[in-house]
């Protein structure tokens, strides 16, 4: 078709010479070329070339006929200002020079073109077209030029296709719709297929492929810009680009290398649009790179493949700045260790590096780290890392494994997702972590993490289904050192503000967040999943402040028993857990657990909660083990644990804990409840059974015990049990409070209400039930079984005590009422008695009803009493239907009880008793109006009624002592 239109050309010459003046050539919208022509001698057609003979000149000018779009005449003046540069394989290019006259000198030998530009004119706009297997531009220039790729393909098996010389910017436009290829060869003597040494600016829609053989794809000593077009370089021997800085704001760039992808040297790295894929394969590499400069990244998405050891994905000794954009990232190569000083010094895979600090505002970000890439990382910044937003998705198989240290200490590495020398800033953006490569972490800092802030609401989502690795020592023994899988791990303090976590760690000694220092809760939701036995939700190594937000653990992992000595040292799983303190002020705590041995809360210091709510429910159960001494000892589980105090003084604690000798609150020190200001409600539930240790020995369901006292100053505190319901080696003291106590068991002589050596109620109301002993004060039982004179002691020297049991009252030393309103009942039938005692009963003040069987071991009052009391003893039962009423001459009521049981013997004392006074006793009648003291339900001291005798039976009058305090009728 072309050689008709040149036959046309011919015959339009012949017969419109004279009417047309010039002749123009032109190739993709532009005019190649134009002369008079009366100055074209002739045109002549081959196979490749229109050849053009021009007059003057020596040399026809060749013209390859596909890169002729059309010919046109005009009479117009015609401009030319772009310079042609047509490569015709191994024949000499073809230059078409506007600009000879100009400074611009143009050689070609075959494809080999030379270039000298001392024109002074700005951009000029060199056009190259065509194609050679041995062809090559040396360029230089003393001005900014444009190179216009046109459907280039230049291949210099000795040296770069395109040479540019001058230290000035370098535009390189790709035409439309045209591909473009550069190649080197293996014996080139230049640094890239594309060298410079000033500034490259790519632009224009159409393709590149660079093929860099010898060294870098594009070298130069000045900064690359990509703004448009498909830039790819299939290989590269060394860098992809290699320059002094980088910016892309359009465009594609596709980079295969075996070295840096894009390296910036020390210039700085923009990304504000454009698309970039670079598979890096070489060991310890970056796909993205800048030495001491920065990285900012604004937009456009970038996806890299780095399977190098040691490699990295973006990298920078300076800050990281990402605030938009895609970025995906692909890592699988191992690390490297490095001989120093005494051992190694380890550098891992990772898909951002800083040597400085990250900062991330937004963006996109898939990063897979796969399980070849041991130690590897997601975010690594020697400096720290600050995300406030950004839509994250990693998955960490990065394994983990022992090493030597540089000072020749075994040492262990793990792979994380987010990782920093110093803190972590977390304010926004969602996050979808996954670690399953052993030991791993989600976000591990050696400084501090925050997360939230008052407006930020992170959404963070970590599931660690990794394992554990031993470090040091033998395999589960209690002096073994572990790398264990983390969803947060943090050296310095962690402080949670505000956000969304929800965390979860499968295998055994995983922790959702671990703290080697402080942690503190000022807000947020926060939900741990913890599997695996010895495994924690929180655990701390300084004090953990719940000050505010959400956190629920649901734990099913068990315990451990860990080789020690001459048997074994139990580690147990536990939702959260400080090595000091945990203080509780306005959090919300959910606590679910179902393991063996498993603590809801748990501390080596103090529990402290000054407000808040706490649920804790537990049914993991107990057993028995050899303990490291070699004897048999047992554990059981414990919604609170402390080595030292428990201090409740404001709040809502509901615990329930249904495991084999489970406890509800349990401390080594003391434990106190509410005080003058600080009114908690308690409700504590213990529904397990004890367990045989050895011998008479048993671990017991308790609710509340403690090493130290037991003290209870104020509050609303329901304690439910199955076995004992306050208990303490020590003392028990209850000052205020609305108490509710029920101990009931079904194991015979179990279920005591109240127990210690040194019970103390100086207010309150205490309602106290019992199955076994409602109020119980011992040392416990002397050797051979029998029980004595232990000098233990109750005293009453005020509030309303109201209590049942079978012995309602025992104290194996002394009894001593001094004040407030004391109610009792005891069983029907003997031995049991309502009140017992081995010491001295003192009845000194304060008002006291107890009613019991008839057992012959019943004493009476002791005769220092400084207080009238009564002791009645009836042949026949007072039934739990009746009552019993004591009134003087008078008429004036004493007393108007009504058993629980039906009973036979009665302590009573009141200041209202007189000397040389005349009494009646009445069994049954009714009572009318009032209510029962201590809003007790069921039996009861009334008040606030008035009694008729109606139906009753008086029982007997008597005249009180006029000398001694002690009353004792028979009837």
């Amino acid at each position: 078709m072309r050689k008709i239109h040149f036959i046309t050309l011919l015959v339009l010459l012949a017969n419109f010479s004279f009417a047309q003046q010039k002749i123009q050539i032109h190739n993709s919208g532009n005019t190649m070329y134009a002369k008079e022509l009366t100055a074209v001698d002739s045109i002549k057609l081959n196979s490749t070339y229109a050849k053009f003979k021009v007059s003057g000149e020596a040399n026809t000018l060749n013209i390859q006929k596909t890169l002729i779009d059309s010919l046109t005449f005009t009479s117009n003046t015609v401009s030319l200002d772009k310079i042609y540069i047509i490569y015709n394989g191994d024949d000499n290019a073809t230059i078409i020079n506007p600009y000879a006259a100009s400074g611009v000198s143009i050689t070609a030998a075959a494809g080999t073109v030379t270039v000298t530009a001392a024109s002074g004119i700005d951009n000029l706009e060199y056009h190259l077209l065509g194609s050679s297997a041995n062809g090559s531009l040396e360029l230089a220039t003393d001005k900014d030029i444009r190179l216009v790729y046109n459907n280039l393909t230049l291949t210099n098996p000795t040296g770069a296709p395109i040479s540019i010389t001058g230290g000035k910017t370098t535009y390189i436009q790709l035409s439309a719709n045209t591909t473009n290829a550069l190649s080197d060869g293996m014996a080139s003597n230049r640094n890239g297929t594309i060298t410079t040494d000033g500034p490259i600016v790519i632009e224009n829609s159409g393709a590149l492929h660079i093929s860099a053989l010898k060294k870098h794809g594009i070298n130069t000593s000045g900064m690359i810009t990509v703004l448009d077009g498909t830039t790819t370089v299939s290989s590269a021997a060394s860098d992809g680009f290699h320059a002094e800085g980088f910016a892309m704001d359009g465009g594609t760039v596709a980079i295969t290398s075996l070295a840096d992808g894009i390296d910036a040297g020390n210039g700085a790295i923009n990304i504000s649009a454009g698309t970039i894929h670079i598979t890096s394969t070489a060991d310890d590499v970056k796909a993205i790179k800048t030495g001491n400069n920065t990285i900012s990244i604004n937009g456009g998405n970038i996806t890299m493949t780095v399977s190098g050891a040691q490699s990295k994905g973006i990298s920078a000794k300076g800050n990281i700045d990402i605030n938009n954009g895609n970025i995906t990232a692909t890592l699988s190569g191992i690390a490297v260790f490095t001989a120093a000083e005494s051992g190694f010094d380890p550098s891992y895979a990772t898909a951002v590096k800083s040597n400085a600090a990250t900062t991330i505002n937004g963006g996109t970000f898939n990063i897979t780290v796969t399980a070849a890439a041991n130690g590897g990382k997601g975010f690594s910044s020697d400096g720290g890392i600050t995300v406030t937003g950004g839509d994250f998705t990693m998955n960490n198989a990065g394994t983990g494994a022992t090493y030597t240290n540089t000072s020749g200490t075994i040492e262990s590495y793990s792979a994380s997702c987010f990782s920093t020398d110093t803190d972590i800033s977390i304010t926004g953006g969602v996050f979808h972590l996954n670690i399953t490569g052993s030991g791993g972490k989600g976000l591990s800092a050696n400084g501090n993490i925050t997360i939230g802030s008052i407006t930020g609401t992170p959404a963070i989502t970590i599931a660690n289904t990794a394992s554990q690795f031993l470090v040091s020592g033998t395999n589960n023994s209690a002096t073994a050192k572990y790398t264990a899988p983390k969803c947060i791990k943090a050296d310095g303090n962690v402080t949670i503000n505000n956000g969304t976590l929800t965390l979860s760690v499968t295998n055994q000694n995983g922790t959702c967040i671990d703290v080697d220092s402080i942690l503190t809760v000022n807000g947020g939701n926060i939900s741990c999943t913890v599997g695996g036995n010895q495994s924690k939700g929180v655990a701390t190594t300084g004090d953990m402040n719940l000050n505010g937000g959400n956190i629920t653990v649901n734990s099913t992992g068990g315990v451990v028993l860990e080789t020690s000595g001459s048997g074994y040292d139990p580690s147990y799983a536990a939702a959260l857990t400080s090595d000091t303190d945990v203080n509780i002020g306005g959090a919300t705590v959910t606590i679910s657990g179902t393991g063996a041995g498993f603590k809801g809360i748990s501390s080596n210091g103090n529990i402290n909660m000054a407000s808040g709510t706490v649920h804790v429910t537990s049914s993991g159960s107990g057993t028995i083990y050899t303990g490291i001494t070699g004897i048999t000892d047992s554990y059981s589980s414990a919604a609170w644990s402390a080595d030292g105090d428990i201090n409740i003084t404001g709040g809502s604690v509901t615990t329930s804990n249904s495991g084999s000798g489970g406890k509800g609150l349990k401390a080594d020190g003391a434990i106190i409840i509410g005080s003058a200001s600080g009114i908690p409600v308690l409700n504590i539930t213990t529904t397990g059974s004890r367990f045989q240790v050895s011998g008479t020995n048993y671990n017991h369901p308790k609710t509340i015990v403690a090493v130290g006292a037991v003290v209870i100053n104020n509050g609303t505190n329901t304690i439910t049990s199955t076995d004992d319901g306050v208990h303490s080696d020590a003392s028990v003291s209850i000052n205020g409070g609305n108490n509710t106590i029920v101990a009931n068991s079904t194991v015979q002589a179990m279920g005591e209400g109240v127990e210690a050596p040194i019970i103390n109620f100086t207010g309150g109301v205490t309602n106290i039930t019992a199955s076994n002993d409602g109020i119980n004060a011992t040392y416990g039982t002397v050797s051979g079984g029998t029980e004595s004179n232990d000098n233990s002691q109750l005293n009453i020297s005020g509030g309303i005590v109201i209590v049942a049991g079978k012995d309602a009252i025992d104290s194996n030393g002394n009894i001593t009422i001094t004040g407030g309103t004391t109610v009792v009942c005891g069983v029907t039938n003997q031995p049991e008695e309502g009140i017992d005692f081995n010491g001295i009963f003192n009845m000194n003040g304060g008002y006291l009803i107890s009613a019991g069987s008839n057992a012959n071991m019943t004493k009476n009052f002791n005769s220092t009493s400084t207080q009238r009391t009564m002791y009645l003893k009836s042949n026949a039962q007072l039934a739990a239907t009746s009552i019993l009423h004591i009134e003087n001459a008078a008429g004036t009521e004493m007393v108007t009880f009504k058993p629980k049981n039906g009973v036979y013997y009665f302590h009573f004392s009141s200041p209202n008793i007189a000397a040389n006074t005349s009494y009646k006793v009445y069994f049954g009648g009714s009572y009318t109006g009032g209510s029962f003291v201590g809003a007790a339900t069921g039996w009861g001291l009334y008040t606030g009624g008035t009694y008729s005798n109606v139906g009753g039976t008086l029982k007997t009058t008597f005249t009180s002592s006029a000398n001694s305090t002690l009353n004792t009728q028979s009837f």
